[in-house]
């Protein structure tokens, strides 16, 4: 076999300028072939493509002088056909729900612009269109008045007075009807807002309600909900094998802890 191999220059400088271009070769050739075996031999998360297109380009042609599959180089084509849903046409918005109440505004045309101004004929009635704009309500407190008629007899006084009973209530003798209540309980438990910023909220609409009368409240409501939680734990235990907790947590204000917030538990139970 010929050798290609160029006579050497005499002068030292040529010769260094030679070593220096060799070196500068080894190295590269040297990262190449690591990079190589890494994308062969290497784990799975080290086996990645390249982000420059010029070294992408230059491990295509080492790869098809060696001789190497690699995952990601296959040769071989196949054709993958798969299906797929049609884009709705439209602006890509979440359909609002049909079980919403729907207030109607008509807006008409004047009577003049009902009538042809061509032939002077009157104009049918062929359709609408319409327009679906989600609008919201801020929360409305009103006053439940229970008016008791009290009836007397005019001629047995000792009879007294007759009077109609009072519905059961949350809290007996208590302000707060059953939807408030329910309001702040998940407002507190389940939207994890402070009491004191409820109280916030409630005094935009001129309803002064301290956050201690709010926690006293929580507290009486509490005996119903342990009644509810003694009849699930007996569900769960009664046939389950298994019971799953996700125990995320979340940040929570007590007053014993000054200056930051208590690392609590958001506890949910599955079977």
């Amino acid at each position: 076999m010929k050798s290609t191999a160029q006579p050497l220059p005499s002068d030292v400088p040529s010769l260094q300028k030679i070593v220096a271009e060799l070196a500068h070769q080894i190295d590269t050739l040297k990262h190449e072939l690591s990079y190589i075996k890494r994308m062969v031999f290497g784990q799975k998360r080290e086996r990645h493509e390249p982000s420059v297109p010029e070294e992408q380009m230059a491990l295509d042609e080492l790869f098809k002088q060696i001789g190497v599959n690699v995952p990601g180089y296959a040769e071989s084509k196949e054709h993958i056909s798969y299906e797929r849903r049609k884009p709705k046409k439209g602006h890509g918005r979440k359909a609002i729900p049909d079980d919403l109440h729907r207030e109607q505004h008509i807006i008409d045309v004047s009577e003049e612009e009902k009538t042809c101004g061509c032939c002077g004929a009157r104009k049918n009635h062929i359709g609408d269109d319409i327009t679906e704009e989600l609008e919201y309500k801020p929360a409305v407190f009103f006053v439940n008045q229970y008016i008791k008629p009290k009836y007397a007899c005019p001629h047995c006084s000792q009879q007294g007075v007759t009077m109609a009973s009072m519905p059961v209530r949350p809290i007996e003798k208590g302000v707060a009807g059953a939807g408030l209540l329910a309001y702040i309980l998940v407002s507190k438990y389940v939207d994890h807002l402070p009491l004191y910023r409820l109280q916030q909220m409630f005094m935009r609409y001129a309803i002064d309600i301290n956050r201690s009368t709010m926690s006293g409240w929580i507290a009486q409501i509490c005996r119903y909900l342990e009644v509810l939680y003694e009849a699930m734990h007996r569900e769960l235990i009664k046939e389950s094998f298994l019971i799953q907790a996700d125990e995320t947590t979340l940040k929570v204000l007590d007053k014993e802890t000054k200056d930051k917030c208590e690392l609590g538990v958001s506890l949910a139970v599955c079977r």
